[in-house]
């Protein structure tokens, strides 16, 4: 006897069995869904292994550019500067990798008694800031532009809030808060006699 579909009635177990053969046997469309459950954890390693990759030649470039400015004004080129002069010199040397005019850009340059006194300095992130030091009633202080006479130590610290790129990876690269990461740079050093 035959039902509606024009087959032959089999027991029940057995159409089963036959319907889920057919479906496993069927290969239609299993590279797209292969694709489909693949693809988002390799792109996501893709974006990470690529946001990884540039913010390392931005830590890098903020590293040179410390170092370069910090030999300025350790070998006397540069005797006197304020915060804005300081922030155009090393903004110069990384807008190759920022937004131009670096606005996640902090720049410290002062003079110490100590090297001690350096590496006991206390650094904070307050927002999207950099505390060294707070005033009266805990009052965060602006940073410092010193540049120190002949023989004094010295420490110039930069600092740049870098967004991260890609939004997916906000919660796991974005240290600072804001969808940011802290790049870093320190130099420090006793001037040479001039």
């Amino acid at each position: 006897m035959n039902n509606k579909t024009g087959m032959a009635a089999r027991p029940r177990g057995t159409r089963r069995r036959f319907l889920l053969s057919r479906f496993y046997r069927n290969s239609d469309g299993a590279t797209a869904v292969e694709f489909g459950l693949l693809a988002i954890p390799f792109l996501m390693a893709l974006f990470a292994i690529l946001e990884t990759g540039v913010q390392v030649a931005a830590q890098q470039l903020l590293v040179n550019a410390t170092d370069d400015v910090a030999r300025q004004i350790r070998t006397g080129q540069i005797t006197s500067t304020n915060q804005a002069q300081l922030r155009t010199m090393i903004c110069e040397r990384i807008e190759l990798l920022v937004t131009s005019g670096c606005p996640g850009l902090r720049v410290d340059l002062r003079t110490y008694p100590s090297f001690q006194a350096v590496a006991n300095q206390n650094i904070d992130v307050v927002g999207n800031n950099i505390v060294l030091e707070y005033g009266s009633g805990g009052v965060p202080k602006a940073l410092k532009a010193e540049v120190g006479a002949g023989g004094a130590k010295q420490s110039m610290r930069t600092f740049y809030f870098w967004p991260v790129m890609v939004g997916l990876l906000n919660e796991s690269f974005g240290t600072a808060g804001n969808g940011t990461t802290l790049l870093s740079a320190t130099q420090t050093w006793q001037n040479e006699a001039f």
